[in-house]
């Protein structure tokens, strides 16, 4: 068909249709650009957060915690007995301390990241149901409790713990290696 044989009505037609499917076009692709672009910066996430677990600074801070905790004789009292230790300035509860602020860290972190919908639930079992996750709930969630009791920041990590509980589990069989 040639052009001077089209209608006056098929011509409106075609201008009002190919504008009309170039824009449906046009937003398909963006969208699927904006997902792709998505995912990637999730998987560059959830590398991140393996290095972080796979380091040696997380293997020294969950066997530490893990020992102080299965070594303690009153493991209902633990986290007090450490929190006396590093007002008293113990440099091995200090230590301990730093090691929970790393573990305390990476979870914040990954809650957080939940919390602003930049990561899907998905992520956050990925990343974060694993035994360092067993050594949170018993051991670093205690000390947090028996070091910020007074203090108002308490609240942010009751909001942490809080949300953490709500979408894992505990690890395996819940307990941690000697306990």
């Amino acid at each position: 068909m040639l052009a001077h044989d089209l209608s006056w009505a098929d011509a409106l037609n075609l201008q009002f249709v190919a504008p009309l499917f170039i824009s449906i076009l046009a937003v398909l692709t963006t969208y699927w650009s904006v997902q792709l672009f998505n995912r990637s910066i999730r998987i560059g996430l959830f590398l991140d957060f393996s290095k972080r677990y796979n380091s040696l600074e997380m293997r020294d801070a969950m066997t530490a915690l893990a020992g102080l905790y299965v070594g303690a004789p009153d493991r209902s009292s633990f986290a007090e007995t450490w929190y006396r230790a590093f007002l008293a300035q113990d440099a091995t509860a200090r230590q301990l301390d730093s090691h929970r602020r790393f573990i305390n860290r990476y979870y914040s972190d990954l809650v957080r990241l939940f919390r602003f919908k930049t990561v899907n639930r998905k992520f956050i079992r990925m990343a974060g149901q694993q035994y360092a996750l067993n050594v949170y709930f018993k051991v670093v969630h205690p000390m947090n409790e028996s070091m910020f009791r007074q203090d108002l920041q308490i609240s942010e990590f009751e909001r942490d713990y809080n949300e953490l509980r709500r979408v894992l589990r505990p690890f395996g069989n819940g307990r941690i290696t000697g306990e």
